[in-house]
């Protein structure tokens, strides 16, 4: 059920191991991609545009992606009969026990920590997978498909993956952080932030959990685990850990203190990729990696697509892609990133979240503010209110980012950080980036 990259990856699955395979989907085909033509000619029968209940008298297990709610008729009816219904993650499971499994899970930073950890374990000479929830990337049933016994693999698992799971346990597990969000989602905070802490739910006292030492809903949410703990921290080095001394990465493993690099050698901009990089070294350190290899990987890693990546420079001013925000914590801690004046394109569809931590930040930070979106006039209204007056909208991401353009000057920064869900304008995430990639490039060309 569901017949995104997830649904599709298990569908691959299961045909290769001669399961007969029904996908359903709410969408039309024309709007699912041209791969599922192919799934269609190996066999899978398709049911589009409808989830009929009716399909669960005729199959022996739902299998359901991470954006099928609990509450979806065609789970309630699939649990009422008995049915045993499998989220994607738990299904993968099944084929990559004897592998060794590093997740990660947090609101924010939970990709670009993935996918440093994968780039530190292939640095010290691992076979490694990277991929789960991360986008654009490998679902974890296509990484079952081809994973060896012994490799490792990295994967974020989302809150609406940790939903489902049964037997899931990774050998390591990363918390980034927590703060509110897809309210819309899951019934209140405390729900959310009981989803984030399953991830430790089937880990033993021969697992590690490493978490943010500067968190308080981490730390509480995480109380009762019995995995053994590692911290992360910018505040100090928290022991056994990884964490700040001045502007230096410092890790105390086994009681003894290692410097390994400065936070100004990395490619990764802001606190909060400072951050990312502590738990990332933390888990490496944990999986046996060497300190030349975290150093190495570190220097080099140049950040995931659509988190602070630097698009173009237009006479002077530095375009930044940063649509993979889709919450007010990453907005105000993407803006924060930055010392220079800042014009930010943001908004789009909310989630029940708060925004205001989002304002507090835009009135300190920004410059002017380009607004997107089906929220677009209640943001400018509540910034209006709040007396930053210099907000404007935007019916389009063409419109949007000429009018940043007028709005900057040599030496400032235009910045994509949206703080909202990029769903009703934009496909997702990477189709609000991309659009964001190809305006700046036209306005690139027109100035040329």
């Amino acid at each position: 059920m569901g017949l995104g990259r997830s649904g599709q990856a298990a569908a691959r699955l299961l045909l290769r191991e001669g399961v007969l395979v029904v996908g359903t989907d709410l969408k039309p085909k024309e709007e699912l991609g041209s791969e599922v033509d192919g799934l269609e000619r190996a066999g899978m029968k398709m049911l589009l545009g409808a989830n009929p209940i009716d399909i669960v008298k005729t199959v022996d297990c739902l299998i359901v992606s991470p954006g099928v709610p609990e509450s979806s008729n065609l789970v309630r009816e699939a649990r009422r009969r008995n049915i045993p219904v499998i989220g994607e993650i738990e299904f993968a499971y099944l084929f990559l026990e004897d592998h060794r499994i590093v997740a990660v899970t947090g609101t924010n930073g939970k990709t670009t920590t993935t996918a440093l950890i994968g780039e530190i374990l292939k640095e010290d000479g691992r076979s490694v997978w990277v991929g789960g929830n991360m986008a654009p990337g490998e679902p974890l049933t296509d990484i079952a498909l081809h994973a060896k016994s012994g490799d490792f693999i990295v994967a974020e698992v989302s809150t609406f993956q940790l939903e489902s799971i049964e037997r899931f346990r990774p050998q390591v597990g990363v918390l980034t952080n927590i703060t509110p969000d897809h309210l819309d989602r899951h019934h209140d905070f405390g729900s959310y932030v009981r989803l984030k802490a399953r991830l430790f739910e089937n880990q033993t006292e021969s697992d590690w959990a490493v978490l943010n030492a500067d968190d308080e809903n981490v730390s509480s949410a995480t109380q009762g685990i019995r995995s053994k703990k590692t911290w992360f921290s910018r505040r100090g080095i928290p022991s056994p850990g990884v964490g700040l001394e001045g502007h230096v990465i410092v890790a105390d493993m086994a009681g003894e203190r290692r410097r390994l690099l400065r936070v100004q050698e990395t490619k990764l901009r802001g606190m909060h990729n400072a951050e990312n990089a502590l738990a990332a070294t933390a888990a490496a350190l944990l999986l046996g990696a060497n300190d030349e290899a975290i150093r190495s990987a570190l220097r080099r890693f140049p950040g995931v697509p659509h988190r602070l990546e630097e698009v173009a420079g237009i006479k002077g001013v530095l375009y930044v892609n940063n649509s993979m925000c889709t919450n007010p914590a990453a907005g105000a801690r993407s803006l924060e990133a930055f010392e220079e004046p800042v014009v930010l394109i943001a908004g789009g569809k909310e989630k029940g979240l708060d925004l205001n931590p989002f304002y507090e930040v835009i009135q300190k930070k920004a410059k002017a503010v380009i607004l997107i979106g089906e929220n677009a006039e209640k943001m400018r209204r509540d910034l209006a209110r709040g007396g930053f007056e210099t907000a404007v909208l935007a019916g389009t991401m063409e419109e949007a980012v000429r009018l940043a353009a007028t709005q900057a000057s040599s030496g400032e920064v235009v910045l994509l950080s949206p703080g909202c869900a990029s769903f009703g304008q934009f496909r997702d995430f990477m189709d609000r980036g991309e659009q964001f990639r190809a305006a700046v490039k036209r306005l690139e060309e027109s100035e040329a």
